[in-house]
Parts: C-alpha cells; sequence; structure tokens
C-alpha cells in the first residue's frame, strides 16, 4: 500500500475561516487506514475551528463588557463632578435663581413699607 499524503490550508480572508484541504493519493483504489485518517484529519480541523471560533467569541464578549463598564465608570465619575460643582453654586440657572429670590424678598420689603399705615 503507498503512503498518502495530507495537505491542510488553513486561509483567512475577510475575517471569515475557510478551509480547503487536498487529499493526495497515488492510489486511488487503496481503501482502509488511507479514508479512516481522512476522516481523523477533518475531525481535528473541525474540532480546531470550533475552539478558534469559541475563543474568538469569548474574547469579543470580554472585550465589550470591558468597554462597557469603563464607560459606566466614566459616565459616573462624570456626574459625580458634576453635582459636586452644582452644590457648589457654580451653575448659571441657580445663580439666577438666587438672584430672583433675593430681588422678590427686595420687592417684597419694600412694598411692605409703603403699605404702613399711619396709626389713629
Amino acid at each position: 500500500m503507498k503512503q498518502k499524503g495530507f495537505v491542510l490550508l488553513l486561509v483567512l480572508k475577510d475575517q471569515e475561516s475557510h478551509i480547503l484541504w487536498n487529499i493526495n493519493s497515488s492510489d486511488s483504489n487503496s481503501s482502509g487506514s488511507g479514508s479512516s485518517n481522512s476522516k481523523v484529519v477533518v475531525i481535528v480541523v473541525v474540532v480546531v475551528v470550533v475552539v478558534v471560533v469559541v475563543l474568538g467569541v469569548v474574547l469579543v464578549v470580554v472585550v465589550a463588557v470591558v468597554v462597557v463598564v469603563v464607560v459606566l465608570l466614566a459616565v459616573h465619575k462624570k456626574k459625580k463632578e458634576k453635582k459636586r460643582n452644582n452644590s457648589n453654586y457654580n451653575d448659571r440657572s441657580t445663580l439666577r435663581y438666587i438672584s430672583f429670590v433675593n430681588k422678590l424678598a427686595e420687592t417684597i420689603r419694600v412694598t411692605e413699607e409703603e403699605e404702613e399705615v399711619p396709626p389713629y
């Protein structure tokens, strides 16, 4: 029985895995271990591709989780800074509101002074 050679070519194209295999045989009529070997090679190739795809998916999920956590932490930090700034009355709307309340209080005081009735 002549020995069969197996050539496995893994081509990565456009982020897709294409598996091409070519089983070279000089004796096409022989059977037995040659076909068994080709089945083993196909099974090994399929297992390797499945493992690589699963690891790729796991890597993508881990990267996505890390990105989401970093974004959430950044948003939380920004909200915390904004809240701290607002508590120091640095917000324009807060300053306008305080100014409005002060003017209203002054107007009420002036109006009360004008409405004083002279005693009888």
